[in-house]
């Protein structure tokens, strides 16, 4: 369902999805922003008409028991974290996931307690 209204992506055999582990954080956003322009679209203009001003425009998720926490990381996430944050090492692209929050303001200093 989310697929269908543009506001999630998955890998199939005509499409990979694939992310670089040296991508900077400002890369990291431009692909995002690629793969979902939608949320993105939606995210900017809702912070554009209050006057909020951002790093970036997401905030990168841990999944750890089957509940999602901010990642507490001091800067926009590049591809390194991305890479630590996929799920398993050894899984294969179709068992990887990232998970992400459109943010409204700047979290990255955001503890996980």
């Amino acid at each position: 369902m989310l697929q269908n209204h543009r506001l999630a992506v998955r890998a199939t055999q005509d499409r990979e999805i694939k992310f670089g582990r040296n991508w900077s954080a400002e890369r990291c956003d431009t692909w995002l922003r690629e793969l979902l322009p939608v949320p993105f679209e939606y995210n900017d203009s809702r912070n554009e008409a209050s006057g909020v001003t951002t790093k970036s425009a997401f905030v990168l998720l841990g999944r750890e028991q089957k509940k999602l926490t901010v990642v507490a990381i001091r800067r926009p996430p590049s591809g390194q974290e991305f890479f630590d944050f996929k799920g398993r090492s050894r899984a294969g692209i179709q068992d990887s996931k990232i998970f992400f929050s459109l943010s409204a303001k700047d979290h990255h200093t955001r503890n996980l307690d």
